[in-house]
């Protein structure tokens, strides 16, 4: 995705990934999202059954609904640079809804302050959370097997702190993220 698109004579830039812009893109297998992309628009990279690999700008500051839904190569994506003090919609990757994820990773700066429903999301493995003390959102939902079989990695010095949180310390796997 370009930073910027001529149209006429005049160079815009490109901010948002529109509603549906690339919905049901059959061939797309990667993308990268330039640092003037703010905002990815509802079902934006819907049905895109290829794409496996996607960078996001570390300027976003929203996703919308459904934006990765039924993505089923997409196996790990880093919201790292995603600033969660915004409210995020609970549906973003499309969980729910009868259909599963496949994303095995998901990487996170910080938890959303407004919490995270990640219903359908069995197969989670890994889930990244650079933040030194337990996020207390209202809401935050994996399914039981989630809790059983996925790695919470916190930072070094954490372990102990999400063990005796009553809502992470249900991880049964909790291991500090080595920084090397």
């Amino acid at each position: 995705i370009p930073a910027e698109v001529e149209y006429g004579s005049k160079i815009y830039k490109v901010t948002e990934i529109g509603y549906n812009a690339f919905n049901g893109c059959q061939n797309l297998e990667s993308v990268k999202i330039p640092d003037t992309v703010n905002k990815l628009w509802i079902a934006s990279f819907s049905r895109c059954k290829k794409l496996s690999n996607i960078e996001l700008s570390k300027s976003i500051k929203a996703l919308d609904y459904s934006t990765f839904r039924y993505c089923p190569s997409l196996l790990r994506i880093d919201l790292t640079y995603l600033d969660f003090g915004l409210a995020i919609p609970i549906d973003v990757f499309g969980f729910a809804r009868g259909k599963p994820s496949v994303i095995e990773e998901i990487v996170l700066q910080q938890h959303p302050r407004e919490g995270y429903a990640y219903d359908g999301l069995t197969s989670l493995r890994r889930l990244y959370l650079r933040q030194p003390e337990p996020p207390q959102p209202e809401l935050i939902i994996f399914e039981d097997e989630v809790y059983e079989k996925a790695t919470l990695y916190v930072p070094e010095g954490s372990v102990e702190k999400y063990k005796a949180d009553q809502r992470w310390g249900r991880f049964a796997n909790i291991m500090a993220e080595s920084s090397g």
